[in-house]
Protein backbone atom coordinates (compact mmCIF):
# COMPACT_ATOMS: atom_id res chain seq x y z
CA UNK A 1 0.00 0.00 0.00
CA UNK A 2 1.12 3.65 -1.32
CA UNK A 3 2.27 5.85 1.78
CA UNK A 4 -0.75 8.48 2.56
CA UNK A 5 -1.25 11.47 0.91
CA UNK A 6 -1.82 14.68 2.76
CA UNK A 7 -4.10 15.14 -0.70
CA UNK A 8 -6.20 12.54 0.25
CA UNK A 9 -7.61 13.88 3.39
CA UNK A 10 -8.71 16.49 0.89
CA UNK A 11 -10.40 14.01 -1.17
CA UNK A 12 -11.84 12.24 1.72
CA UNK A 13 -13.90 15.28 2.73
CA UNK A 14 -15.64 14.84 -0.15
CA UNK A 15 -16.85 11.52 0.38
CA UNK A 16 -20.32 10.88 2.53
CA UNK A 17 -19.74 8.63 6.01
CA UNK A 18 -20.43 4.94 3.89
CA UNK A 19 -17.82 6.16 0.49
CA UNK A 20 -15.23 6.69 2.88
CA UNK A 21 -15.60 3.52 4.97
CA UNK A 22 -15.90 1.68 1.86
CA UNK A 23 -12.53 3.37 0.39
CA UNK A 24 -10.70 2.95 3.78
CA UNK A 25 -10.74 -0.37 3.10
CA UNK A 26 -9.65 -0.51 -0.13
CA UNK A 27 -6.74 1.47 0.65
CA UNK A 28 -5.99 -0.43 3.97
CA UNK A 29 -6.29 -3.70 1.65
CA UNK A 30 -9.28 -5.01 4.28
CA UNK A 31 -12.02 -5.72 2.19
CA UNK A 32 -14.64 -8.68 2.83
CA UNK A 33 -13.81 -10.91 0.00
CA UNK A 34 -13.08 -14.45 0.69
CA UNK A 35 -9.82 -14.13 0.78
CA UNK A 36 -9.50 -11.65 3.33
CA UNK A 37 -12.21 -14.17 5.23
CA UNK A 38 -9.93 -16.84 5.03
CA UNK A 39 -7.11 -15.19 5.99
CA UNK A 40 -8.74 -14.20 9.34
CA UNK A 41 -10.25 -17.43 9.29
CA UNK A 42 -13.61 -15.90 9.51
CA UNK A 43 -17.06 -17.18 8.62
CA UNK A 44 -19.38 -14.28 8.30
CA UNK A 45 -22.28 -17.24 7.24
CA UNK A 46 -21.61 -18.72 10.75
CA UNK A 47 -24.43 -18.62 13.71
CA UNK A 48 -22.14 -16.14 15.95
CA UNK A 49 -24.32 -17.48 18.90
CA UNK A 50 -22.66 -21.12 18.35
CA UNK A 51 -19.36 -22.05 19.77
CA UNK A 52 -16.62 -22.34 17.66
CA UNK A 53 -14.53 -25.53 18.09
CA UNK A 54 -10.76 -26.27 16.74
CA UNK A 55 -11.88 -28.84 14.11
CA UNK A 56 -14.15 -26.14 12.42
CA UNK A 57 -13.40 -25.68 8.62
CA UNK A 58 -11.55 -22.92 7.29
CA UNK A 59 -14.02 -20.88 5.07
CA UNK A 60 -12.99 -21.01 1.45
CA UNK A 61 -10.99 -18.09 -0.46
CA UNK A 62 -12.81 -18.88 -3.70
CA UNK A 63 -15.20 -17.39 -5.56
CA UNK A 64 -18.48 -18.29 -5.25
CA UNK A 65 -19.32 -17.22 -9.12
CA UNK A 66 -16.03 -19.20 -10.34
CA UNK A 67 -16.85 -22.49 -8.83
CA UNK A 68 -16.13 -24.50 -12.44
CA UNK A 69 -13.79 -22.78 -13.96
CA UNK A 70 -10.93 -23.91 -11.65
CA UNK A 71 -9.56 -22.68 -8.31
CA UNK A 72 -9.92 -18.93 -8.41
CA UNK A 73 -9.23 -17.23 -5.01
CA UNK A 74 -11.80 -13.93 -4.56
CA UNK A 75 -9.22 -11.01 -4.67
CA UNK A 76 -9.41 -7.39 -5.02
CA UNK A 77 -7.84 -7.96 -8.62
CA UNK A 78 -10.43 -10.47 -9.50
CA UNK A 79 -13.03 -8.84 -8.11
CA UNK A 80 -12.41 -5.66 -9.63
CA UNK A 81 -10.81 -6.50 -12.93
CA UNK A 82 -11.60 -10.26 -13.95
CA UNK A 83 -15.13 -12.08 -12.21
CA UNK A 84 -17.33 -12.94 -15.03
CA UNK A 85 -20.55 -12.23 -12.97
CA UNK A 86 -19.70 -8.61 -12.37
CA UNK A 87 -18.57 -8.51 -16.52
CA UNK A 88 -21.27 -5.79 -17.13
CA UNK A 89 -20.96 -3.46 -13.89
CA UNK A 90 -17.23 -3.53 -14.56
CA UNK A 91 -17.44 -3.01 -18.59
CA UNK A 92 -19.44 -0.12 -17.50
CA UNK A 93 -16.84 1.69 -15.07
CA UNK A 94 -14.18 0.73 -17.28
CA UNK A 95 -16.04 2.67 -19.94
CA UNK A 96 -16.55 5.86 -17.66
CA UNK A 97 -12.90 5.37 -16.82
CA UNK A 98 -11.74 5.66 -20.44
CA UNK A 99 -13.77 8.38 -20.32
CA UNK A 100 -12.42 10.56 -17.89
CA UNK A 101 -8.28 9.57 -18.74
CA UNK A 102 -9.40 10.97 -22.55
CA UNK A 103 -9.87 14.52 -20.52
CA UNK A 104 -6.73 14.01 -19.27
CA UNK A 105 -4.78 12.50 -22.08
CA UNK A 106 -4.23 9.48 -20.38
CA UNK A 107 -5.44 5.99 -21.86
CA UNK A 108 -6.57 2.90 -19.28
CA UNK A 109 -3.99 0.27 -19.80
CA UNK A 110 -4.42 -3.40 -20.48
CA UNK A 111 -2.84 -3.73 -17.43
CA UNK A 112 -4.37 -2.27 -14.99
CA UNK A 113 -4.36 -3.19 -11.74
CA UNK A 114 -6.96 -2.26 -8.59
CA UNK A 115 -4.35 0.39 -7.39
CA UNK A 116 -4.79 2.37 -10.45
CA UNK A 117 -8.23 3.08 -9.24
CA UNK A 118 -7.58 2.93 -5.47
CA UNK A 119 -4.68 5.09 -5.83
CA UNK A 120 -4.97 7.09 -9.06
CA UNK A 121 -2.70 9.90 -8.03
CA UNK A 122 0.24 7.72 -7.85
CA UNK A 123 -0.40 6.18 -11.50
CA UNK A 124 -1.49 9.54 -13.36
CA UNK A 125 0.11 12.32 -11.19
CA UNK A 126 -1.34 15.10 -13.38
CA UNK A 127 -4.89 14.04 -12.01
CA UNK A 128 -6.66 17.28 -10.38
CA UNK A 129 -8.18 16.34 -7.03
CA UNK A 130 -11.69 16.31 -8.76
CA UNK A 131 -11.20 13.91 -11.67
CA UNK A 132 -8.89 11.37 -8.72
CA UNK A 133 -12.80 12.11 -7.08
CA UNK A 134 -14.60 10.86 -10.31
CA UNK A 135 -11.99 8.52 -10.39
CA UNK A 136 -13.37 7.12 -6.76
CA UNK A 137 -16.30 7.70 -7.36
CA UNK A 138 -16.86 5.42 -10.84
CA UNK A 139 -14.92 2.85 -8.31
CA UNK A 140 -17.62 3.17 -5.81
CA UNK A 141 -20.80 3.11 -8.13
CA UNK A 142 -18.74 -0.16 -9.36
CA UNK A 143 -19.19 -1.96 -6.08
CA UNK A 144 -22.54 -0.31 -5.71
CA UNK A 145 -23.73 -2.25 -8.69
CA UNK A 146 -22.18 -5.46 -7.96
CA UNK A 147 -24.45 -5.65 -4.69
CA UNK A 148 -21.31 -7.42 -3.40
CA UNK A 149 -20.95 -6.19 -0.47
CA UNK A 150 -24.65 -5.30 0.22
CA UNK A 151 -24.61 -7.54 3.66
CA UNK A 152 -21.57 -6.17 5.50
CA UNK A 153 -22.65 -5.12 8.74
CA UNK A 154 -22.30 -0.74 8.94
CA UNK A 155 -22.13 -0.52 5.74
CA UNK A 156 -25.29 0.99 3.17
CA UNK A 157 -23.86 0.64 -0.24
CA UNK A 158 -26.91 2.34 -1.60
CA UNK A 159 -25.23 5.43 -0.38
CA UNK A 160 -22.24 5.31 -2.57
CA UNK A 161 -21.61 6.67 -5.31
CA UNK A 162 -24.75 8.99 -5.00
CA UNK A 163 -22.91 12.16 -6.36
CA UNK A 164 -21.39 10.36 -9.61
Amino acid sequence: IPKWDSSLTKLFAELNADEAAMMVRLLSGHVELNTYYHKFNYDPTRDKSAERHAGDPRPTDQCQHCDGSGPTPETLHHFLLVCPAHATARQQMLRTLDNLHTLIRCRLARNTTPNHLIFPHIHWPELSAILHLKVWRVLLGYIKDTHRFANIPGLNTNNLAIHS
